[in-house]
């Protein structure tokens, strides 16, 4: 065979092979990572939360400062966003360029899951190096006051003078978007300003909250008078239990009674089983121009008021059924006349009947406040002065 016709038979060998070669690749099924292409962006975060460009008409590639998670879920279908196009725009291939001086927050979503995406704060211009506050760094205040305060910025050409605000603790202080702290009650509270920019410098307020002083109330006087009720009586009505002192007076005599022993005597009032056993149990008590001495049943009561009642009396109290009948027989000493009441509780209703004359005398609880009804004889020379706070 020539060499001719041998390069002729290699030629067309090699032509065959390359035929079937190319028949071979051509009709290979095409095989993709299906794992990959499919897989879902579960997370998708920025490398940095806040990006820094020094001036308008620059661009950055958005998509290459991404996390993805998983890593193999990394893709080129994203979406993206600007707050602000005036500052900055963002194209749909995560080209971002900057249009003027201001704060924006970009924000990059994965398209096969809407749930996964980014922010992050983009700032053209100068951030804020140094956030403070005019009104120092702390404050004591009473609590249900309110201040303001008010940030200063360095540099002050900063492109971006606004903060966001925060209390750590609303119930101790609250502070609105334009920095009106209102105190609540009595605490230490830190009130925390965060630039808005991609700098987020932050400064700190202190305030210690006190409690806010209670003005006492200013005492006056009320003067109790009796008021006639018909059939030969009179009433002295609003004997107030939280009075801080009275004044009993008698015709020209006069006592002054305490908060604690007026709390005491009105309290048999209410219990009068406790009033009888206060009655046995007291060896001597005086006040004013009654005193009281004797052990039991039976004591020594002497009067020094100026009038005809004034003298010694020997007084016997005894029980009939606790806590509602009660019998008192009084004696003269200087002259040996007696007396015999009987006490009755009935209802919260506490009547004093002089056996022989039926006469009368009673004291209730009405509207939280006491009264007493007395013989016109008795009750036209009594008035009562009671210091309350209103």
């Amino acid at each position: 065979m020539s060499n001719k016709m041998i390069k002729k038979a290699a030629a067309c060998t090699l032509s065959a092979v390359m035929a079937f070669g190319l028949v071979a690749v051509t009709d290979a099924p095409k095989t993709t990572n299906v794992s990959a292409a499919t897989k879902k962006v579960k997370k998708l975060s920025f490398k940095k939360k806040g990006y820094v460009m020094k001036s308008a008409g620059r661009w950055m590639n958005v998509r290459i400062r991404l996390n993805f998670s998983p890593k193999s879920s990394k893709t080129k279908n994203l979406t993206y966003k600007t707050s602000n196009k005036k500052i900055a725009t963002v194209s749909k291939t995560g080209i971002l360029r900057t249009k003027k001086k201001g704060t924006v927050t970009i924000t990059a979503i994965a398209k096969n899951n809407k749930k996964a995406k980014a922010t992050m704060t983009l700032t053209v211009g100068k951030v804020v190096k140094t956030l403070k506050f005019k009104e120092g760094t702390k404050k004591t205040v009473t609590a249900g006051s309110k201040f303001t305060l008010h940030p200063t910025y360095k540099p002050k050409d900063a492109a971006t003078k606004a903060v966001t605000w925060k209390s750590s603790n609303t119930k101790v202080a609250t502070v609105s978007s334009k920095g009106k702290v209102t105190t609540k009650k009595d605490g230490t509270v830190t009130i925390t300003a965060t630039a808005k920019d991609a700098g987020k410098k932050k400064a700190t307020f202190k305030v210690t909250v006190k409690k806010k002083a209670v003005t006492p109330a200013k005492p006056t006087t009320e003067t109790l008078i009796p008021v006639a009720t018909g059939n030969g009586k009179v009433k002295l009505s609003g004997i107030d239990p939280k009075a801080s002192q009275y004044v009993l007076k008698y015709k020209d005599n006069s006592v002054t009674i305490s908060a604690k022993e007026a709390k005491e005597a009105l309290g048999y009032l209410d219990n009068p089983e406790s009033g009888y056993q206060a009655w046995v149990n007291t060896s001597y008590r005086e006040k004013g121009f009654v005193s009281v001495s004797g052990k039991g049943n039976t004591k020594t009561v002497t009067l020094t008021a100026n009038t005809k009642y004034a003298g010694k009396y020997e007084v016997t109290v005894t029980k009939v059924t606790a806590g509602k009948v009660y019998k008192v027989h009084a004696e003269r000493k200087a002259t040996g006349g007696t007396r015999d009441i009987t006490v009755i509780v009935n209802n919260g209703v506490v009547t004093a009947k002089n056996d022989k004359t039926g006469v009368e005398y009673t004291a209730q609880k009405e509207n939280g406040k006491y009264s007493i009804e007395l013989p016109e004889s008795i009750g036209n020379n009594v008035t009562i002065i009671q210091t309350v706070a209103k």
